[in-house]
């Protein structure tokens, strides 16, 4: 059990490179506090020791509502520790929480935080989308400031010379190739970095591309803002991050993304849908498995005609994804996209389940050929053509009782427990009586004994 004067720990909440975070209450108050406390197996490296030292310094020096609070620092067995304030709110790199206003908010306040830590000459050079985090009162802090550097510090006297420190994503290529040789302006490049994560849903990896290239209704004023963050020569970055959130500020007031503005609307399908379908086309199969789950959740009825329109000019996979949502959102203004699809084999059971739930019954016409054909998925139109066609229209499921495949069985004996009449009692009986499987055979005399009772 780890024995802090003051505090009580309790269990660990975190863990880094170097470190390990533990959920802590100050005795004195109850206040919630986190104890960054450096790894056991660092406890004889002075090094590591010295660069959780610098980071209680440098947070000590700071005081800004941006910028995470330390209440004590010391030694614990050896192993240095710091008491933090408790960030409960969790971190940017959940940014699809936000709406697109309030992430512009955020990033103006995340600035207020990086121009204090500028204006006393230190670099944080590790600012990415975890190391901002948000407090119970929902403001961003900045926080681990374990590699940031003072001016007219002595670097090589912190790291091996050239060493390369920093998250790779967001660090701007002069950190990467001479890390000791930096200024404020690596910041900026890292800022551009984050900007452009929770605007477009994509990192600046190798030669990433405008957010207009991707999204073409970007709004222009933020992309110029973001691409003269990540210019590769920091002479034409912004000069300063108060130049940069001047910037933020002139959109804000301008009402981009504010309720209503076209701008808002496209970004926010953007972050909602259009990331989760760049990832269904070049993603991992895990990828695009979590892709298709996060379309599908994430759907709203106004997204329909967009929907429509990105099918209309998408492979069979993205199609397929997005098909069963107009039948989950009962988008009848689909209804003609559906009906197209159905002369896809790969498309036709779910366009057709989705006509299902559209309820118009002149789609029992468009069904009755492909359940007529026969096909490998004709079995997937039995139901659908149950619901919306006639009594008389489930003639042409008589075929699928006989079929070898108990999916085929399986799907037109769903299909006839919407009968409503003794029509079909002879075939259904004499199915039941030949009908191998156990689970059917159940099934098939439910029905059977329904029927008889009509």
């Amino acid at each position: 059990m780890i024995q802090i004067s003051g505090y009580q720990i309790h269990e660990k909440i975190g863990e880094g490179g170097s470190s390990e975070v533990f959920r802590a209450t100050r005795l004195e108050n109850q206040q919630k506090a986190a104890l960054k406390l450096l790894h056991e197996k660092y406890s004889g490296d002075p090094a590591m020791r010295s660069r959780l030292q610098r980071e209680a310094r440098v947070i000590g020096s700071l005081n800004h509502p941006n910028i995470v609070k330390i209440y004590q620092s010391g030694s614990y067995e050896q192993r240095f520790y710091m008491i933090l304030e408790y960030l409960s709110g969790g971190s940017l790199g959940q940014f699809e929480r936000f709406s697109p206003r309030r992430r512009l908010e955020i990033m103006i306040q995340v600035c207020d935080g990086i121009a204090c830590i500028h204006s006393l000459g230190i670099v944080h050079r590790d600012l990415k989308p975890s190391n901002i985090m948000f407090g119970e009162d929902g403001l961003p802090r900045l926080v681990d400031f374990g590699i940031s550097l003072f001016s007219r510090e002595n670097y090589t006297r912190l790291t091996h010379t050239n060493m390369v420190m920093g998250t790779l994503s967001y660090m701007s290529p002069e950190q990467q190739a001479e890390p000791g040789q930096v200024d404020h302006r690596t910041d900026i490049y890292s800022i551009g970095s984050i900007l452009y994560e929770v605007f477009t849903g994509k990192r600046t990896v190798g030669r990433f591309r405008d957010p207009r290239d991707m999204i073409p209704n970007f709004p222009e004023e933020l992309e110029r803002a973001i691409l003269t963050c990540l210019d590769h020569d920091p002479k034409k970055r912004f000069g300063s991050i108060g130049d940069l959130q001047k910037s933020l500020i002139d959109l804000y007031h301008d009402g981009l993304f504010s309720e209503g503005n076209a701008d808002t609307t496209a970004q926010d399908f953007v972050n909602r849908i259009g990331i989760w379908i760049k990832q269904l086309e070049s993603g991992t199969a895990a990828q695009r498995l979590e892709a298709r789950r996060r379309i599908g959740q994430n759907a709203r009825p106004e997204d329909v005609p967009q929907l429509i329109r990105i099918c209309e000019s998408s492979a069979t996979e993205v199609r397929a994804a997005i098909i069963p949502i107009f039948g989950k959102l009962g988008a009848k203004e689909a209804y003609d996209f559906l009906i197209d699809q159905l002369a896809n084999p790969l498309l036709a059971r779910d366009a057709s389940i989705a006509l299902a739930f559209l309820g118009n019954r002149a789609a029992a016409q468009h069904l009755i050929p492909i359940v007529k054909k026969q096909a490998p998925y004709s079995y997937g139109s039995l139901l659908p053509l149950a619901v919306l066609g006639d009594e008389k229209d489930l003639k042409h499921a008589l075929p699928y009782l006989k079929s070898k495949d108990s999916t085929d069985r399986e799907a037109a004996i769903k299909a006839f427990e919407h009968a409503k009449s003794k029509r079909y009692l002879k075939p259904l009986r004499k199915q039941y009586k030949l009908e191998p499987e156990a689970r059917l055979k159940d099934r098939l005399g439910t029905l059977v004994h329904k029927l008889e009772q009509e």
